[in-house]
């Protein structure tokens, strides 16, 4: 006995049914749900930048070292009749033959002129690798196949 409609245990809805009975505000499930998703978005973004960041490194990487191959291959089946130290600077000639060669003389220190035409200068890295440092304008798109094969 002494229990009232108004006990929590016995009341037949869990909603107020009187019209004095304090007000319940609904929450707005698709609002909260948007500014969820919203915020969701904002950090998946940032994390998704991050990780493009990180891809367009290593892929310049990877393509400034797949390039460095492709000239080691080209320079190594080049003619030559010495052993190239790392960290020295050579130069790559045409003779009239069409034949590539390299050489330890400088495009500019020939005393009675080139006797083929400069193509490139190539110094030897530590890798047993080839950086090109410069290009005769004339054989630049030779040098940019190699670069547009990666």
């Amino acid at each position: 006995l002494g229990k009232t409609v108004s006990d929590p245990k016995h009341r037949s809805s869990k909603y107020p049914l009187s019209t004095m009975s304090a007000p319940i505000k609904p929450t707005d499930i698709t609002r909260h749900k948007a500014e969820t998703l919203k915020v969701t978005n904002h950090y998946v973004k940032k994390e998704y930048d991050r990780l493009y960041e990180q891809a367009e490194v290593l892929m310049k990487q990877f393509n400034d070292l797949d390039r460095r191959v492709k000239i080691t291959a080209m320079i190594e089946s080049v003619r030559r009749k010495f052993k190239p130290v790392p960290g020295n600077t050579y130069w790559v000639d045409m003779g009239v033959s069409g034949d590539l060669c390299l050489s330890l003389i400088g495009k500019d220190d020939w005393a009675a002129g080139r006797p083929g035409q400069y193509v490139a200068q190539v110094e030897r890295l530590g890798d047993s690798t080839w950086e090109v440092i410069d290009t005769h304008e004339d054989f630049e798109s030779f040098w940019e196949k190699i670069k547009g094969d990666e």
